[in-house]
C-alpha cells in the first residue's frame, strides 16, 4: 500500500480496546516507524515483553486525543495540497 500512497505519509492504526499503536510510512523512502522487528523465535513463541510498550498511548487520554488529531490534522493538509479532499 505504501508505493500506492498518494500522501508523503501513510498512516496505520493498531488498537487493542483502548490501547493505540501508530505506524507512519514514507512514501519517498519507504521507511516505517516503528521499524519492523521481526518474531525473535521461528517456534512461534513469543517472549511475554515481545513489543512491550507498543500500545502504550490510550485513545481516551488527551494525549490520544492530541495524537489522533495531530495524524488527521496531517492527513487534510497533505490531502488538500493534492486537491483529492
Amino acid at each position: 500500500m505504501l508505493h500506492n500512497c498518494p500522501l508523503p505519509r501513510l498512516w496505520g492504526l493498531s488498537l487493542l480496546g483502548t490501547s493505540l499503536r501508530v505506524y507512519a510510512g514514507d512514501v519517498a523512502t519507504g521507511e516505517l516507524e516503528p521499524v519492523f522487528i521481526d518474531r525473535p523465535s521461528p517456534s512461534r513463541i513469543l517472549p511475554r515483553d515481545f513489543l512491550e510498550g507498543g500500545w502504550n498511548i490510550d485513545i481516551l487520554s488527551q494525549e490520544g486525543f492530541n495524537k489522533m488529531k495531530e495524524i488527521v490534522k496531517e492527513i487534510i493538509r497533505n490531502a488538500a495540497a493534492l486537491e483529492i479532499v
